[in-house]
Formats: C-alpha cells, structure tokens, sequence
C-alpha cells in the first residue's frame, strides 16, 4: 500500500467516513455558503459542532489534494467554512 493509499485509510478511520456515500460532483457548481443556511442552529447542534475536528479533516484533505489530485484541490472552500463556523462557535 502506497503512502496516500495509507493516509485516506487513515483519514476514513480517524473521522468516522466509512459508511459515507462516494458522489460522482462532490460540491454542486455554483454553490454559496452562508452563515444563515449552513450555521447550526440549536445548542445541540453547536455543541456537537465544537467537538468536530473539521480544521483538521480539511487540513489532511487538503495536504491529500496537492501531494495527489489537483484537481480535487476545491477543498479550499471548504477552508473557508470551516474558519466560518470556528468563528461562530467562539462567539
């Protein structure tokens, strides 16, 4: 097994991805984050999301998308939502 091959199990294992659904577009095309729309919005879900290590989750992927698949480097929007939420959870 090669050492991306290692790193996705490893990024499966570590976030729990193993029962999740491979799509064939993995973000719609046009797609506009809000804070409205993708924010959570009760106690619990903020409380869940601040037990979410999402920075971590984009920093591998994105360390997975330069050293392998530039063209699945669209991870950066999700770099953008993630220091979003991280945001609202410190407020």
């Amino acid at each position: 097994m090669d050492v991306w091959a290692a790193l996705i199990d490893r990024i499966i294992t570590q976030f729990r991805l193993k029962d999740t659904t491979p799509i064939s577009t993995p973000m719609e095309t046009g797609l506009h984050l809000s804070r409205h729309s993708h924010s959570p919005s009760t106690n619990a879900q903020r409380n869940l999301m601040s037990r979410t290590p999402y920075q971590s989750l984009v920093g591998l992927l994105m360390y997975l998308a330069i050293g392998t698949c530039p063209d699945i480097a669209h991870v950066d929007i999700l770099t953008v939502m993630v220091l979003f939420i991280g945001k609202l959870l410190n407020m």
